[in-house]
């Protein structure tokens, strides 16, 4: 499928006070694909979804 993506996160870093959840994350997902999101306690899931809702907002690494 050689479609834009519908969301798209590059090189997105995270926190949660004072823990980094991610470093570098990528994201891409296109219309019509099927996406989990799978992993265990702490892995950062909820913190995925919150950045998809808005709810934290990202930090923006440079260089990468």
């Amino acid at each position: 499928m050689n479609t834009k993506p519908i969301i798209e996160l590059r090189n997105v870093t995270a926190w949660r006070g004072s823990t980094r959840v991610f470093k570098g994350l990528n994201l891409s997902i296109r219309k019509g694909e099927h996406t989990v999101i799978l992993g265990p306690n702490g892995a950062g899931k909820s913190t995925l979804l919150k950045l998809l809702t808005r709810e934290l907002y990202p930090v923006q690494e440079e260089g990468a």
